[in-house]
């Protein structure tokens, strides 16, 4: 970890991080990071499995890092873990492959379990929080994706309503700033933002 101010690195390391997701809290007092479990906690030749979701308070020893997700999950499952652009909840994603996987929220400042958006659904979601809604990017019955927005404290599928309905091009992604949606597309080879 840097100190961006001085350009200095601290002394704080924290080794199996391969592909680390990382989701700093806006105060950064602490993260959200993916870890991999150490040489001999699982059998050998799983050090590359049990991908988990770990939170670090700065100034604390790693070693003694909670475990946010992950225990009693497959071993081969990929979990990511980020922040809503308004820094208020944690999405949470899980998968078995590369073309779907399972998405969970839950207030930055809640403990407990993370709420279902989507599980064990043919499709791939990811999303972000604006006021109270969740927007939802999905490709679930939409193979060129699509834009669906849900309240963000009762997110189950009942409550989805479609807000971009599948295009011509593919919606690739989206960000919120100042109020408005941007949405990245790509049409006829050619990325154009909206």
């Amino acid at each position: 970890i840097r100190d961006v101010t001085t350009g200095k690195d601290l002394d704080l390391q924290i080794p199996y991080t391969r592909a680390c997701a990382l989701a700093w809290l806006k105060d950064l007092s602490g993260f959200y990071y993916t870890h991999y479990p150490k040489p001999g906690a699982v059998p050998a030749g799983d050090e590359k499995y049990y991908r988990r979701v770990y939170f670090h308070k700065m100034g604390d020893n790693p070693d003694n890092d909670k475990l946010i997700f992950g225990e009693e999950r497959p071993k081969e499952e990929w979990c990511d873990i980020e922040l809503s652009s308004d820094h208020r909840y944690l999405l949470l994603s899980a998968s078995l492959d590369w073309t779907k996987n399972d998405l969970w929220i839950r207030g930055v400042n809640q403990s407990g379990n993370f709420i279902p958006v989507a599980e064990k659904l043919d499709g791939s979601f990811g999303g972000d929080v604006y006021g109270n809604t969740l927007y939802l990017l999905t490709n679930y019955q939409a193979p060129r994706y699509k834009i669906m927005t849900t309240p963000v404290n009762n997110p189950k599928m009942d409550n989805w309503e479609e807000l971009i309905p599948q295009q011509k091009g593919v919606i690739k992604g989206f960000k919120i700033a100042g109020g408005k949606m941007v949405i990245l597309m790509t049409e006829d080879v050619v990325s154009k933002l909206y």
